[in-house]
């Protein structure tokens, strides 16, 4: 990706939503501040960036014809935590009569149309100010891929271990299955390390991540000047990986032109390098994931059934974090040791592990994760409570009126301007439109404590 750097070096770059062309001043604006925005005109096309590239701030555009699912948004953005999302609305009516997103904790803000691009850029000069220090601080907590089990003992963990287990012995082609974030690139390194091809290389390459023609050398390598002029003959991955394994994630993204050559090589074990007419062979176990139906993609030719009858012939389907309930809180205890250092012995309270077996984890283990991780640096002390998680609480939402449901978003709204504003009441007054009297008569009206 190529990137527009600051002063300092930090590279700055948005992703905007929109399937209109009204977002192409605030793009020419945006790149005038030395910003990188990217523009998808489609959700398909939107997600396959969003997971391609890290951005800190993420713009949705809604308008009256086209309105993506926000809870389709909500699972996506559980793939970086740090991102801050702003939604631009087409009026302040139109938000209160969707309330899927009104009620979203995904957006950071909100922007209602006609734009005051002063405003919305202030607003996005903010919100990347506040992920970048997230990112810097959370650098600190990775997850390392040095657990050999999984975690948990309910019955959905027990019957996945099992089946890894029963699939240690053999070197076929396994297709692992799976909602985003439920962890198939962590079962796949669990058959690699269980498998007899466990002493040789494991590697993993991303399918939507590159070009078709980059893929294609990535996977089967090329030869002398054939990817490109006067460029070196490269190995591929699979001749890479003899004796070890490959993990393919994502394989709904192989280009369909690419498959036949990988169905080609799961059936006779040879392929041919990028400007090669001579067959490699290599004894290479191919690992695939995919978070999508591909029976569907099948019926819809948008997959090879050919691959689709090399890969579906043995399969593990990874339950997701809501299936494996019991889990959750072994899992949060490890995660929460996992990140702290030995001198740093956080505790979760009561209310923060109820909390947590009571959410629905859209994000799966992911989501998870990352939400540990952020908990650990907004506590303060030692103890995390239900607070520093950020969950959201929706379930009470289905018993307000509608005039309380305005009266909670106006509430909201007032006390994030007020923070964003430093407490500035003249300012913050500027920002939401309104005269101090009448933010005064809100915050009074709101029983805002400052």
């Amino acid at each position: 990706m190529n990137q527009l750097l600051e002063p300092s070096g930090q590279a700055r770059a948005t992703l905007i939503l929109n399937y209109g062309d009204v977002s192409t001043r605030l793009q020419q604006k945006l790149k005038a501040r030395g910003w990188c925005a990217y523009i998808a005109s489609n959700l398909k096309e939107f997600k396959k960036l969003f997971k391609q590239h890290r951005f800190e701030v993420v713009i949705i555009y809604f308008d009256k014809e086209q309105i993506p699912d926000s809870s389709e948004l909500e699972t996506l953005s559980t793939l970086n935590i740090i991102t801050k999302w702003i939604a631009i609305v087409p009026s302040e009516h139109w938000l209160e009569t969707h309330p899927s997103i009104l009620f979203s904790h995904l957006f950071y803000d909100y922007h209602r149309q006609p734009l005051r691009y002063d405003h919305l850029l202030a607003t996005i000069g903010h919100a990347f100010g506040m992920a970048h220090l997230q990112s810097q601080k959370l650098k600190h907590y990775k997850v390392q891929n040095n657990q050999d089990d999984l975690i948990g003992h309910s019955k959905e963990t027990e019957r996945l271990r099992n089946r890894i287990l029963g699939l240690s012995k053999e070197s076929s082609a396994v297709l692992i299955s799976g909602e985003c974030g439920t962890g198939k690139t962590f079962i796949s390194r669990l058959l690699h390390k269980s498998s007899l091809a466990s002493a040789g290389p494991f590697y993993s390459i991303s399918c939507g991540a590159a070009s078709e023609a980059l893929l294609n050398s990535e996977l089967f390598g090329h030869e002398e000047g054939s990817l490109y002029p006067n460029c070196d003959a490269k190995v591929g991955k699979i001749a890479q990986c003899h004796q070890g394994s490959l993990l393919l994630k994502d394989i709904e993204e192989l280009p369909l032109s690419l498959q036949p050559s990988l169905a080609q090589y799961l059936e006779q074990q040879i392929f041919f390098p990028l400007g090669s007419t001579i067959a490699t062979s290599s004894n290479c176990r191919i690992l695939v994931s995919s978070s999508s139906d591909l029976r569907q993609l099948v019926q819809k030719n948008l997959f090879s059934e050919e691959l689709y009858s090399a890969l579906s012939t043995t399969t593990i389907e990874v339950p997701t974090l809501s299936e494996r309930h019991q889990d959750i809180k072994p899992l949060a205890q490890y995660f929460l040791a996992h990140f702290c250092d030995e001198n740093e012995q956080k505790k979760f309270t009561q209310s923060a592990l109820e909390a947590m077996q009571q959410y629905h984890w859209p994000g799966n283990v992911r989501e998870l994760t990352n939400r540990i991780r952020r908990a650990i640096i907004l506590a303060d002390d030692d103890i995390i409570n239900e607070r520093h998680l950020e969950l959201p609480n929706d379930n009470h939402l289905h018993n307000l009126t509608l005039k309380d449901a305005r009266d909670k978003v106006e509430k909201d709204i007032v006390v994030r301007t007020i923070a964003q504003a430093g407490y500035n009441h003249s300012k913050a007054a500027k920002d939401l439109g309104i005269s101090r009297t009448s933010l005064y008569r809100l915050i009074s009206k709101h029983e805002i404590l400052l």
